[in-house]
């Protein structure tokens, strides 16, 4: 239900979307410090998978949250994006 893949997007949008993005952060930097711990302890790698896909799932949802509210994403362009 969601419009062809345009590129990279900016958490941005309905409040529902903006917390989906903030889930989707708390879980990248759950994975960044599992596989931190994966090289010290070992973590197993069906761990790191669902963490990953959860992440994912959290960035689909916020699509769309934001495309059932009529709200237009807005896509990352690195010309507007980087530092002068």
């Amino acid at each position: 239900g969601l419009p062809p893949w345009r590129g990279f997007t900016l958490p941005a949008g309905t409040q529902a979307a903006c917390q989906a993005q903030v889930c989707r952060a708390v879980c990248r930097r759950a994975e960044r410090r599992m596989c931190a711990l994966a090289v010290q302890d070992g973590v197993e790698a069906t761990l790191l998978s669902y963490v990953n896909r959860l992440s994912d799932m959290f960035y689909v949802l916020a699509l769309r949250l934001n495309h059932r509210a009529g709200v237009d994403e807005i896509l990352w362009s690195s010309d507007r994006n980087m530092k002068k």
